[in-house]
């Protein structure tokens, strides 16, 4: 197999899966107690990936935990509600994802069970990309970034202070009992924060909270090594940052 081959002729001895696609791969060729091949790969826990990966089943699993969550089902049938979103139940980014705003629109969509609808939640200004780290111990660390996007990416935001977010992804990593790194996407709506999105690896936000001093990976690597985790200073609210060719901190 290529891949084994790489880890064996580059003696590689740590593996970072960087997409979804990648991730569900590593299920596929067969990962064993944290590794792949022999060779580690950091990754959160096999349970919370294996939910992460598939958008119905997140919304199903934070149902079960009892916390806010957009309505999800398959879009099988025209949805419960317009305007609505329509996406793939896999993939990442803003990738196959469309508002759907009318009957007419829905019919010519809806049929497979590889996509779903899922509740339109507004504002659309209020979107937060939150980094999650916890580790074996149960010792969760978080950061919040309101953002925007741009091309499916984050291209600017802030970090933001909110107790009631604080307490709803902490809540969640417990609940699910998360391991290692991991991202939530959620906006906060009239209803409180809901969760739309958990990516199962390190995101493209990844440079950003290094910067700010949530330097989650390290902490990833600090874990498989044994090592004990670095100190975290939270950076300060209303810290702004941006992207253009590398990243900016204001």
């Amino acid at each position: 197999m290529f891949l084994k081959n790489i880890f064996e002729q580059y003696k590689v001895t740590l593996f970072i899966p960087t997409s979804e696609a990648e991730i569900k791969a590593i299920f596929d060729f067969g990962l064993v107690n944290g590794e792949l091949f022999g060779v580690p790969v950091l990754i959160t826990n096999e349970k919370t990936a294996l939910i992460a990966l598939d958008k119905l089943e997140t919304a199903n699993a934070l149902k079960l935990i009892g916390v806010n969550a957009p309505w999800t089902e398959l879009a099988t049938s025209q949805p419960r509600e317009l305007p609505c979103i329509f996406k793939p139940r896999s993939g990442q980014g803003s990738k196959g994802l469309k508002v759907v705003r009318t009957p007419s629109e829905a019919q010519s969509l809806f049929g497979s069970d590889k996509y779903i609808w899922q509740e339109l939640l507004l504002p659309d200004d209020q979107e937060f990309t939150c980094g999650v780290y916890r580790c074996a111990t149960g010792e969760c660390r978080s950061i919040l970034m309101r953002r925007t996007l741009s091309g499916g990416f984050t291209n600017k935001g802030e970090v933001v202070k909110d107790p009631i977010i604080e307490h709803y992804i902490s809540t969640i990593a417990e609940e699910l009992d998360i391991q290692g790194a991991i991202n939530f996407q959620l906006r906060l709506t009239n209803k409180g924060p809901m969760l739309f999105e958990v990516n199962p690896r390190l995101s493209s936000t990844v440079m950003f909270r290094h910067k700010l001093g949530f330097t989650d990976l390290v902490w990833a690597i600090e874990d498989i090594l044994g090592l004990p985790l670095s100190q975290y200073q939270e950076p300060k609210a209303g810290t702004k940052f941006y992207r253009g060719i590398q990243e900016y901190i204001k």
